[in-house]
């Protein structure tokens, strides 16, 4: 165990002997004093973790790349002359960046993890306590202090980022501060975060940037044993896990929104997800955590709002915002801290069997990256001992058991669909969701990410890592239709789209999802067109009606764009003749396309009921981070990519397509299928998208005008699936456009059965052979409500 904070002994003593001779002993004070010498030390463990013997190879490894990125990094550029411009000669620009200061200050805090690791070379070394020392004297008597009258720069460096790392420092450094150099200290923290609620402008905080300044607020409490600061950062968590119906925050259908119009679960919503486990963690052993309002909804957030967008231990890039440019930061490091969070958090569930079910969860999600050492590569030793830990449990198994299921995600516009051996993510834009998120020189290519992109996974683990977005057309984005226009950046502006129509309908396993879409607002094109797409239990249909576009541009439909392995060889083949690599060919009438995948259960398959012209292309793409974010690297680096499109011309009108997606068949089962399809179109026109399953008798269809195809008749507008199943008859339905008071369908009557089980919102009147089933939609949330018949 990390040794007893001596300093917080000393206090613990001082009050004690102060009180006995003033004659007012208060045992408050001493167990006020205990409980932040407690809170300390749990936040120094996170920080370090704790002593592990030499023959642990992964933690060896672990703390040899933070000591050679502390010399080569930090240490070698640290400035030791007072009179020095800058605290690192690498950060000479921090006057005019905030960036660079707390860059600066991130270096300070490497330099104390370090000193306080027990395995670490530099553990209790004179001469880096000094450096330390001296480092901190040095930031705050030039950089960050309670004088600086002027910020500029980011706002979230002076309020967030500096702060948060600078309270770390103060943890780890707590024994070798003088009581008098800590109350300096702390004075910068209150100058920058005096209240977590707003910023120093006047701004309201909300969501994930709300808890990091309320967690920097307690923090800073414990360091002088402030009740007041402690307690003014718990109450500043009150509304954060509330569920909204409007702005930035969890919603009752599993959004999490950040910046008002941005999808953001895997970015801010995974912050206030570390925060959350953050306070867990620092309130360990007291009874801190039972004042956190509304921090138990965690633990139905986690199945409702963070478990659908996740796969394999991968967070669906969808959800991260313009977190996605960043080099150093992928959709597996993401999902590895939310598999952390969700096992923190979970295990401070009363109930054993929750805590066993989330705790199997994460356990599989390892197992499927093989608990390689390669793994644990860049997180904490904390964290690194946290998960082994549960790996070496022999009494948690790793089985979850399959996930079935399917998430209309209405307030960020998103489809999630989980199954067995895939699943898929769907990005739409609408009225109150931006395309895409552009700010501080991020995302600089994002224009199509939410114009239609579809998302899938299988086994080809880290489809979306390994330089994805610096190498991808980000024109031709595999869903989307485009002319390979873009835009005009514009910090922080909602790229959003005039057309009402945009989301779909789940009854939790199956769904479609729609969109009537214009991409004026997003690259100033008017290309247009409505698109549809119907989730089912082992394929996905996509089509598309009435696209128009007034632009001299060739316009097409990416089918596919997949990364693949790095020599190329994934075989790629429309019909029965193979693409080769560097070859581009333009297929005329294909029925169906194959590409194999990079292991079992990855190969894809491709049908075209209509027999689309396809063109096919295999080529290596090279691109350089920095296209798609200002501090990523120049360098250039490459991929290989299988692409599937379907051309319709430059200044289409009336374009249409229908394609189906079959994910884990082979060559020939792919084939097969183009030749007994199960599925039939009932119709694709800028009025109506039917389908019917006949696999598993499932009726679907986005009415996008009042009408009726075959015998089901939408009396307004809106979106309805019907399940045929066993016995019964499941119906939901949905307004899309989140504007009409009710939804109203008739549908075909089956003798002798009545309604089972339905939502409030629904109501069933019946004649002689209809059902005529009426949902009350005007809470214009865009939510599925279901009816259930049965004999």
């Amino acid at each position: 165990m990390i040794k007893e904070n001596g300093f917080m002994k000393r206090i613990i003593l001082c009050i004690f002997v102060l009180s006995f001779v003033m004659g007012s002993f208060s045992l408050n004070a001493v167990a006020e004093t205990e409980e932040s010498a407690k809170m300390i030390s749990n936040w120094k463990r996170v920080l370090v973790g704790e002593p592990f013997t030499n023959d642990d190879v992964i933690l060896k490894n672990i703390v040899w790349d933070k000591e050679k990125d502390l010399q080569d990094n930090v240490l070698s550029n640290l400035n030791k002359e007072n009179e020095s411009p800058s605290l690192f000669k690498n950060l000479p620009d921090w006057k005019q960046n905030s960036a660079q200061i707390t860059e600066t200050v991130k270096n300070i805090e490497k330099m104390a993890v370090l000193y306080q690791t027990p395995n670490s070379i530099y553990y209790q070394k004179d001469t880096l306590q000094k450096d330390i020392m001296y480092a901190i004297e040095y930031f705050y008597d030039q950089m960050y202090n309670e004088k600086i009258k002027n910020t500029y720069g980011n706002w979230w460096d002076w309020e967030i980022g500096i702060p948060q790392s600078y309270n770390n420092i103060l943890v780890l450094m707590f024994d070798d501060l003088t009581e008098v150099e800590l109350s300096k200290y702390i004075m910068a923290v209150d100058r920058f975060v005096p209240d977590p609620t707003k910023r120093l402008n006047g701004i309201k905080e909300t969501g994930a940037n709300l808890l990091d300044k309320s967690f920097i607020v307690m923090v800073r409490g414990i360091l002088n044993n402030n009740n007041n600061k402690i307690q003014l950062g718990i109450d500043a968590t009150n509304d954060v896990y509330k569920i909204v119906q409007n702005g930035d925050g969890f919603y009752k259908d599993g959004s999490f929104i950040q910046h008002t119009y941005n999808p953001y679960t895997g970015g801010y919503g995974e912050v206030l997800l570390a925060r959350s486990a953050d306070i867990h963690e620092l309130f360990s052993g007291t009874d801190r955590l039972t004042n956190v309002q509304g921090i138990k909804k965690l633990y139905t957030y986690i199945e409702t709002t963070y478990l659908p967008v996740m796969k394999q231990g991968e967070v669906f890039d969808m959800t991260r915002g313009r977190g996605m440019s960043r080099q150093n930061s992928s959709s597996s490091i993401v999902g590895r801290n939310i598999l952390y969070e969700i096992l923190v958090i979970s295990s401070q569930n009363q109930d054993l069997s929750y805590r066993g079910k989330y705790a199997r969860y994460v356990k599989e999600a390892i197992f499927q990256h093989n608990d390689s050492e390669s793994y644990y590569n860049g997180l904490s030793i904390h964290k690194t001992q946290t998960f082994q830990r549960l790996m070496s449990d022999s009494s948690i198994k790793p089985d979850f058991g399959v996930r079935d299921t399917n998430n209309m995600l209405s307030a960020m516009n998103q489809m999630t669909h989980q199954k067995k051996d895939f699943a898929a993510g769907l990005s739409l834009f609408g009225k109150q969701i931006s395309s895409f998120e552009y700010g501080n020189g991020e995302n600089m290519k994002g224009f199509y990410m939410g114009t239609g992109m579809l998302y899938l996974y299988n086994n080809d683990l880290g489809q979306y890592d390994n330089d994805y977005w610096a190498t991808i057309d980000m024109t031709r984005l595999p869903g989307t239709t485009t002319d390979h226009k873009l835009g005009n950046l514009i910090d922080w502006k909602n790229y959003n789209n005039p057309k009402s129509w945009s989301g779909g309908v789940s009854d939790g396993q199956i769904g479609s999802a729609s969109m009537y879409y214009t991409m004026q607002n997003v690259t100033g094109s008017s290309l247009e067109a409505k698109k549809s797409w119907f989730f089912l239990k082992d394929k996905i249909v996509a089509m598309a009606a009435g696209i128009n576009s007034k632009e001299n541009a060739d316009t097409e439909t990416i089918v596919e764009n997949r990364r693949l392995g790095k020599n190329g060889s994934n075989l790629l083949k429309v019909e029965n003749t193979e693409v080769a690599l560097d070859q581009g060919i333009l297929f005329k009438g294909a029925s169906w396309a194959h590409l194999k995948g990079k292991n079992n259960q990855s190969d894809i398959g491709y049908v075209f009921p209509q027999s689309e012209n396809i063109y096919a292309e295999k080529k290596e793409r090279s691109g350089k981070w920095s296209d798609v974010n200002k501090g990523g690297s120049s360098d250039q680096v490459s991929n290989m990519f299988a692409t599937l499109s379907i051309p319709h011309g430059k200044s289409p009108s009336g374009g249409e397509y229908v394609y189906v997606i079959l994910p884990g068949k082979n060559q020939e089962e792919t084939s097969t299928y183009a030749k007994e399809m199960d599925v039939s179109i009932l119709s694709n026109t800028p009025m109506q998208q039917v389908i019917y399953d006949d696999a598993d008798d499932i009726w679907m269809g986005n009415f996008y005008e009042i009408g009726k195809v075959n015998e089901v008749e939408a009396k307004t507008r809106g979106t309805i699936a019907i399940n045929y199943k066993g016995n019964g008859v499941k119906v939901v339905m949905a307004d899309p456009m989140k504007e009409q008071a009710k939804v109203i369908f008739t549908i075909p009557k089956k003798l002798g059965y009545k309604v089972a089980e339905k939502d409030d919102e629904i109501t069933v009147k019946e004649d002689a052979n209809s059902w005529i089933i009426e949902m009350d939609s005007s809470d214009k949330s865009g939510k599925s409500s279901q009816v259930y018949f049965e004999q």
